[in-house]
C-alpha cells in the first residue's frame, strides 16, 4: 500500500477514536482556519475581522468565538499547521539529521523556500512576519526546536537564545517582504543570508555558510519539495 494511503488510513483511524464533541470542534476548527486563510489572503491580516472571518466560514461569530478567542490565535493555528507541513516533508525526505545546525535552519529555510514556490504562503508569511504577536508565537516555537535539538548534540547555546533568534526573525521578514513585493530574488542567496545570520547568531564561524547552503538547496530542489504546498490540517504542531 502506498505511503500517502498508509498516513490517511492512520489519520482517519486517529480522528476517529476523538470522542464526538472533541472530533466536532477539531472539524470546526480546521473550517474556521480554512475560511480565514482566504480571508487573510484577501484582505491581509490587519483588515481582516473575526466578522468577516465566520462569515466566509459559515458560522456565527458565537461559535468563532468557541473555536478560537482571537484572531491572532486563528492566525497562528494556520501558520502552525504550516510549519508542522513542512518539518514532516523535512522528516520524511531527510535522513536522521546529526548534524545541529542544518537541523537548526531547516524550519525558517523551508519558509524562505515556499515563498518562492508558492504565492500563496508569499503572502501568508508576509502577513505574519509582519504582527508582532504572531513573530512572538513563531520564535517561542523556534526557540523550543532550537533546545530540542540541542539535546542530542553537544551544541550549547546561548542564554539568550530568544532574543537572538527574535533579531533573526526580524532579517527573515525583510527577506521575504522582499520576495513577497517584487515577485523576485535569488533563493540561494536569501537562504545563504539566512544561514550566515544562525551562524552569527550562535557565535559559530562563518566560514561553512556556502557548504551548508548548497546541502540545503539540493535538499529543497529534490522533487520531495516540488509544487505548491498543500497544508495538513491533521498534524500536530511540531514547532
Amino acid at each position: 500500500m502506498p505511503v500517502e494511503k498508509q498516513l490517511s488510513k492512520l489519520k482517519d483511524k486517529a480522528v476517529s477514536k476523538l470522542k464526538p464533541s472533541v472530533a466536532r470542534k477539531v472539524e470546526l476548527k480546521q473550517r474556521i482556519a480554512k475560511a480565514a486563510m482566504e480571508v487573510f489572503m484577501e484582505k491581509g491580516y490587519e483588515k481582516t475581522t473575526m466578522r468577516q472571518i465566520a462569515t466566509k466560514a459559515g458560522i456565527l461569530n458565537g461559535s468563532l468565538y468557541n473555536a478560537f478567542a482571537s484572531k491572532e490565535d486563528v492566525f497562528d493555528y494556520i501558520i502552525s499547521r504550516v510549519s508542522a507541513t513542512l518539518m514532516s516533508m523535512y522528516r520524511e525526505n531527510t535522513k536522521e539529521d546529526d548534524d545541529f545546525i542544518h537541523a537548526a535552519v531547516m524550519p525558517v529555510a523551508l519558509e524562505i523556500f515556499v515563498t518562492y514556490r508558492d504565492p500563496r504562503m508569499a503572502e501568508l508569511f508576509h502577513e505574519a512576519y509582519s504582527s508582532w504577536p504572531i513573530v512572538h508565537r513563531m520564535v517561542d516555537r523556534q526557540t523550543d526546536w532550537y533546545l530540542s535539538m540541542s539535546s542530542n548534540s553537544n551544541m550549547r547555546l546561548p542564554a539568550d537564545l530568544w532574543r537572538r533568534l527574535l533579531l533573526t526573525s526580524g532579517a527573515v521578514g525583510r527577506l521575504i517582504d522582499a520576495r513577497h513585493y517584487s515577485g523576485t530574488g535569488d533563493l540561494r542567496e536569501d537562504i545563504s543570508t539566512y544561514v550566515f545570520l544562525v551562524l552569527t547568531m550562535l557565535s559559530i564561524p562563518t566560514y561553512g555558510v556556502r557548504d551548508l547552503t548548497d546541502r540545503i538547496i539540493g535538499e529543497l530542489e529534490s522533487e520531495a519539495f516540488s509544487g505548491p504546498l498543500e497544508i495538513d490540517w491533521d498534524l500536530p504542531i511540531q514547532l
